[in-house]
């Protein structure tokens, strides 16, 4: 089972990812609304010893917590995916995802929000367009995310005319041969002074600033973080959050846990540990008696790949941290986990599980590529040296049942001017 496209080809790390999303009229699925329900557990149920021997940080301070919004409403489409939003604010109303659902922005009278969703099956998304095509000069950001184990193409845009701009957010995703698309619409003034309202004392000065999208985004991003898919019953995954916010430090990670798997526990108490660890260090950082930079320092994690095949996972989390000085430094968690012996595992220990490819030619591959990089190449013993047959420098990887991804962090094979490097080796001929 796959949860990432066949084609690696893009940069995962890369800011902008060019996917076509398609949009277009689909049939109307079955919905209903009810209050959330509870959130399942991981299985306990494990034959085999737990990795982890000294599990006591879980009951003293449990790290993460399911995503879910107390008193929202649950959709439920019928290919299987389901998400909450909050309820209209007209009590006496209802949706079924076959019209606009309006969402309130608080404290923004003269802004309109809502939601339309639109899903197809493979035979009516034929012909489409790409929605998320680059028009005029409407600005864009596209890339693809995970939430909760499901890839998702993500597309903002911002376009004006006739006195208002519209910012508009994009989620599509392909599973069992079915096309989700939820997308979001801001409109707002393009000069929210002008309307009367704004000077005849009708409406605050605060409430007739121009537009911030982080009014909306963080909405959004809330209702997006609750959308689920179960793709089947062989890998159920949900995401877990660590959000903190004080004073002299910003705490941000979304990592994702097994739900059913029947090496669940294992999997889940190792990326607890670890996502407890990293956290539990940089508060210590925090705490220290130091000079601090202006403003709180920061320390952010998301998954970005997750991949699963003959009983290997592979998850892939990036993000940063930031704790002083000239720039935040370039953060990376990667597992390779062997689920049938519940243990990680290295990448020359996967590649001895395969006859298509070699650490010999994993390392030769790298080399030639990163010599042939215009900033990289007159150090080769930098790049001799980074990409050494050691386990430790092939850590951050990325598979899928094509290619396999190397990241090589900053200061690896080059200076950190460069940036991560990456290397995609075809695990196929």
């Amino acid at each position: 089972m796959r949860y990432d496209r066949s084609d690696m080809k893009t940069p995962l790390i890369a800011t902008c990812v060019a996917v076509a999303l398609l949009l277009g009229a689909g049939c109307n699925p079955f919905a209903q609304t009810e209050e959330p329900p509870e959130q399942p557990q991981p299985s306990t149920s494990n034959p085999q010893p737990d990795l982890i021997e000294d599990d006591s940080f879980l009951d003293e301070a449990p790290i993460g917590s399911p995503i879910s919004q107390d008193g929202w409403m649950t959709y439920n489409g019928a290919p299987g995916f389901r998400f909450q939003y909050p309820a209209p604010s007209d009590s006496t109303s209802t949706w079924n995802g076959t019209d606009r659902l309006t969402l309130d922005l608080e404290d923004r009278p003269l802004d309109k929000a809502w939601l339309e969703l639109d899903v197809a099956n493979s035979q009516e998304e034929e012909g489409m367009i790409d929605h998320c095509m680059h028009v005029g000069g409407a600005s864009y950001v596209n890339q693809m995310i995970y939430l909760n184990g499901i890839a998702l193409d993500e597309c903002i845009t911002s376009d004006s005319g006739a006195g208002n701009t519209y910012r508009t957010w994009r989620y599509a995703t392909h599973q069992n041969d079915w096309l989700v698309v939820l997308t979001f619409v801001v409109q707002h003034p393009t000069n929210p002074r002008l309307d009367e309202r704004c000077n005849d004392g009708t409406f605050t000065e605060a409430q007739c600033e121009e537009f911030d999208p982080s009014t909306a985004d963080s909405l959004i991003q809330e209702i997006m973080q609750t959308f689920e898919w179960p793709v089947s019953q062989e890998l159920v995954i949900r995401d877990e959050v660590i959000r903190e916010d004080h004073s002299t430090y910003t705490i941000d990670i979304r990592y994702p846990v097994l739900l059913n798997a029947s090496y669940a526990d294992s999997f889940n108490r190792t990326i607890r540990k670890d996502m407890n660890d990293l956290t539990e260090a940089f508060k210590r950082i925090a705490e220290e008696p130091v000079i601090t930079p202006p403003g709180p320092i920061t320390l952010t994690l998301e998954p970005v790949h997750l991949y699963h095949e003959d009983g290997i996972l592979n998850v892939l989390l990036t993000g940063s941290e930031y704790t002083g000085g000239a720039h935040p430094n370039a953060l990376y968690q990667s597992y390779l986990f062997d689920g049938e012996n519940r243990t990680l595992i290295t990448l020359p220990e996967y590649l001895e599980t395969r006859d298509e490819l070699s650490m010999g030619e994993v390392v030769e591959a790298a080399r030639q590529q990163l010599e042939a990089h215009e900033y990289l190449g007159d150090d080769k013993e930098w790049i001799r040296t980074g990409t050494e047959p050691k386990p430790e420098n092939y850590g951050v990887v990325a598979l899928n049942d094509q290619w396999l991804t190397v990241i090589f962090p900053p200061y690896q094979v080059g200076p950190y001017a460069a940036g991560p490097q990456e290397v995609e080796i075809p695990l196929v001929n």
